[in-house]
């Protein structure tokens, strides 16, 4: 008899690219999606958190995942005693089970994240095939020196 699946929203570090997402390498994507815009999300340095009663749509992913993946995911978000996992409302109306805030939990001193999306907090890198633009010479002199060291090389 075939094991229940259970339906997570993720929204931090088990998304693409951040470091618990290989903890999701042997559950089913669903894809992209957003929760209702009832929650607010907040940065705590390496990680963010999810908080119920809010005005804010956090945005993540969908996945289906065992028994067994649910409890090391439970242990790696800390529920119950950190994080809690509860079901959140979906922007279309599903419900997911997610890792949140308890109520009460103080946020005090953490940054909103006001657009809902984790990846989104930083300030974007430039991309890393982007050269650097060449130093330009100063003065005759410099020219000089660098067609010296040219020709040295050549």
């Amino acid at each position: 008899m075939a094991q229940a699946s259970t339906l997570i929203f993720v929204y931090g570090t088990c998304l693409p690219g951040e470091q618990w997402h290989g903890a999701l390498v042997d559950a089913v994507t669903l894809g992209a999606a957003k929760t209702d815009a009832r929650y607010e999300l907040y940065d705590l340095g390496t990680f963010p958190a999810m908080v119920e009663a809010g005005t804010c749509a956090v945005h993540g992913e969908l996945y289906e995942v065992g028994p067994a993946l649910l409890a090391t995911l439970d242990a790696l978000e800390g529920h119950p005693i950190f994080l809690q996992r509860t079901a959140v409302v979906l922007s279309d109306g599903r419900t997911a089970q997610a890792w949140v805030l308890p109520p009460g939990r103080p946020t005090h001193g953490a940054r909103r994240i006001s657009t809902g999306m984790w990846l989104q907090r930083r300030t974007p890198r430039p991309p890393s095939d982007t050269a650097a633009p060449a130093p330009k010479a100063t003065s005759k002199a410099a020219d000089a020196s660098l067609d010296a060291k040219r020709k040295a090389t050549a």
